[in-house]
């Protein structure tokens, strides 16, 4: 099985020691389980392994995940009507977006 793993993995380049930071150090983080449907996972192992190919850096997918959560951050502003009627669509779609 090791040398079929290895195989797959054959054509990606060396990874690089030098790597960018993966969290901001002495940054508080919470501990949190997610459940994700299998395609969602395979979709980020995708991604990741994609992301290698092209960067030769390995990016697992709690990154994947943290830098998903830090650009709807930046992108939807929760005191802004607009901005969550916008997220509710984009996120939840038309019909769970319905406000009441």
């Amino acid at each position: 099985m090791a040398k079929k793993s290895q195989g797959l993995f054959a054509h990606l380049p060396p990874i690089s020691a030098e790597v960018a930071p993966r969290r901001v150090v002495g940054e508080p983080t919470d501990k949190i389980t997610v459940a994700l449907l299998k395609r969602q996972t395979v979709w980020l192992d995708e991604l990741a392994l994609a992301l290698r190919k092209h960067t030769g850096h390995r990016v697992r997918r709690v990154e994947l995940i943290r830098s998903l959560v830090e650009n709807a951050s930046r992108t939807y502003k929760l005191t802004e009507t607009a901005s969550l009627n916008r997220a509710a669509r984009e996120l939840l779609g038309d019909e769970a977006a319905a406000v009441h």
